[in-house]
């Protein structure tokens, strides 16, 4: 049976006029004592938590009226609110929501602080394309996209408990031009960076050391992801360099790469990767240097790490300079647009280089002033060499030429070694083996010949011009007895020699004339083939007039100014970081293999990278032989093909 709402409100007015007329019966109670007032509120709340009756409708579908069971928890829930609102009037309570209150603005405005800033060293990052991250000593530089390209560990070798300071350096216009980093009393770091149209960016790495005796300034980079290129003839050469390892080790010039000296006779501070990112390291740091060194276990570190260290073999013991390293990293948008622009300084001398004409006795020119380099691209070389010709001889030397005439062949470079001296370091023909040098070298001209006569910095301890060199100091001198250093003779291994000093001013002129006077007047030739020394091979302990030359490869730019000065066709054999000269350069002597095949084409594309564009890969077949009895005729066909 369904009830309607006025029937339930009349049922309910009834139990209220039972409940009233119950209390009216009720015996009355003697007057007492009055009890402090409470607000109306609280006694409606105490009188409906104790006297409410709860409505519940039955099975019957009645209504009835049932008493709370508990209403302990509604008594508690009551005074918990009167004690809130009591206590709500202390100022306790105030005290600490103003606090709690303070601290959150603190920390919304540090982190909001936080966010702008990193948010704008990423957009300093991407503008300047150069992102440092200062706890793990790392740097990115970036391309135009914010894509990495080259990451950098800087200053490996400075303690991690030593936390950098800032420094800045304002230019000329008032701006920020580099990032600065100074360690307390161990070293100083400044990054310049230049952007360049065409998407080119610059940035010049300086590092300056406060402790000549103390650890040396060290910065490595990232070898994955990209392919390598550069360094010249190192040991195991591969195109690119990922197959080359090589352990910690002076960047200086050598003689035939091994694992204790893996450098060659012609080298170059200078890496690209196929990333567009390029690096390159002045003459003038003391350089060691680690491409992808492997550990004890035989695990390669995948790094080319960079480090300036004094006072260390080979470079200059007696200077007193502070360690110093620097680098410029270019990064672009490819390699080819990167290495084209990186390149227009090596390429801009040749297309300023002077032309020297030649004169005989009488001042007269004698030969054409448009001759130039390109002419060893053209013409055939062919070498004198010990394994060719064990004793070179005026009538040899012409038999020689007709039977390449005879053969077919066109006549192109005879070069001579420097067996035509007396002596090593006379310059002056020997006239016992050439009677009439003269008239033998008029009829290889008639025949269609060239002639490049060898000339190095030796002399031989059999010479007599070694004496008033010595005497005059143009020779090098121990530096602490005063008395010549001997070495081995580069053309016979078997004797001693003296060695030019080329790093004095006066020896240079000195040398220069008398090639002058005794080979380019006195005999018909047209061109020189300058065979130097490298680092490893010169004496030690020599003296240094010029002791803030640090690095003793600046004898190899000495010799080449004292070429390029001389003759208008010349060649050289050991090079550090020359470029724009019109020469051809000549690697290594190669021995008679199939490996030393395989090496020609990497050798040959490095070097011409680097800025050597004409390379002379020696005699065909190889100019050493393990066994001059047995002869491959199929590696000598293979490199005839691969020659020409």
């Amino acid at each position: 049976m369904t009830k309607t709402l006025s029937e339930s409100g009349d049922y309910l007015m009834k139990i209220e006029d039972a409940n009233g007329s119950q209390s009216e019966g009720d015996v009355s109670t003697p007057p007492q004592t009055p009890t402090p007032r409470r607000s109306s509120q609280l006694k409606g709340l105490e009188r409906r938590g104790s006297e409410a009756k709860v409505l519940q409708l039955s099975v019957d579908n009645t209504w009835a009226t049932v008493s709370p069971k508990n209403n302990t928890k509604l008594k508690a829930s009551v005074e918990k609110m009167s004690a809130v609102v009591r206590r709500g009037w202390k100022p306790e309570l105030w005290y600490k929501t103003f606090v709690g209150l303070f601290f959150v603005v603190i920390a919304l405005l540090i982190g909001t602080t936080t966010f702008m800033y990193n948010r704008q060293s990423y957009l300093k990052a991407f503008r300047d394309k150069i992102y440092i991250l200062e706890e793990k000593r790392n740097f990115f530089l970036l391309d135009a996209y914010g894509n990495e390209l080259l990451k950098a560990t800087f200053g490996v070798n400075v303690p991690g408990d030593i936390k950098p300071l800032n420094c800045f350096k304002i230019n000329n216009e008032g701006e920020l031009s580099h990032i600065c980093r100074e360690w307390q009393y161990r070293a100083h770091l400044n990054i310049d960076y230049q952007h360049k149209p065409n998407g080119i960016s610059c940035y010049r790495v300086r590092w300056h050391s406060y402790d000549s005796l103390g650890i040396g300034l060290k910065d490595c980079f990232e070898l994955e992801n990209s392919f390598w290129y550069g360094m010249g003839l190192v040991e195991k050469l591969s195109w690119p360099l990922t197959n080359v390892s090589l352990q910690y080790s002076p960047f200086v010039t050598g003689g035939v790469p091994n694992p204790k000296a893996p450098f060659g006779s012609i080298i170059k501070r200078y890496w690209i990767s196929s990333k567009g990112v390029s690096i390159r390291v002045p003459l003038n740091i003391p350089l060691y240097v680690s491409f992808n060194a492997s550990d004890e276990n035989g695990n390669f570190d995948n790094k080319l790490c960079l480090e300036s260290r004094t006072n260390r073999h080979p470079y200059n013991l007696m200077s007193d300079s502070l360690p110093h390293l620097e680098y410029t990293i270019c990064t672009g948008n490819n390699i080819i647009q990167l290495h084209t622009e990186v390149s227009k300084n090596w390429t801009k001398v040749l297309r300023t280089t002077k032309v020297i004409p030649k004169k005989d006795k009488k001042g007269k020119e004698v030969t054409k002033a448009s001759e130039n380099a390109t002419v060893f691209l053209k013409e055939i070389f062919w070498t004198t060499n010990t394994e060719l010709f064990p004793n070179v001889t005026q009538l040899g030397l012409q038999s020689y030429a007709d039977k390449i005439m005879s053969y077919g062949f066109e006549p192109g470079i005879i070069v001579l070694d420097s067996r035509w001296e007396c002596h090593t370091g006379d310059l002056s023909i020997n006239r016992t083996t050439f009677q009439n040098p003269g008239a033998l070298f008029n009829v290889l001209h008639f025949k269609g010949f060239k002639i490049l006569m060898t000339v190095t910095p030796f002399i031989d301890i059999s010479a007599d011009i070694l004496v008033s060199a010595s005497n005059e100091k143009r020779v090098f001198l121990d530096r602490h007895i005063n008395a010549t250093l001997f070495t081995k003779c580069k053309e016979s291994p078997k004797k001693l020699c003296a060695l030019l000093d080329l790093m004095n001013s006066t020896t240079r002129e000195w040398f220069h004339r008398r090639i002058n006077n005794s080979v380019l007047t006195e005999l018909n030739v047209d061109g020189l083939l300058f065979k130097g020394i490298p680092v490893t091979l010169m004496p030690l302990n020599h003296y240094n007039n010029k002791p803030n030359i640090v690095n003793p490869d600046y004898y190899q730019i000495h010799y080449k100014n004292l070429a390029k000065n001389t003759i208008n066709l010349i060649g050289l054999d050991t090079a550090a970081g020359i470029h724009g000269l019109e020469s051809f350069f000549q690697i290594s002597p190669l021995t008679s293999s199939w490996t030393s095949l395989r090496s020609i084409i990497p050798q040959v594309l490095t070097l011409g990278l680097i800025g050597y564009a004409i390379i002379n890969t020696g005699s065909v077949g190889g100019d050493l032989f393990v066994d001059p009895k047995t002869f491959d005729r199929e590696l000598y066909i293979r490199w005839l093909e691969l020659s020409a």
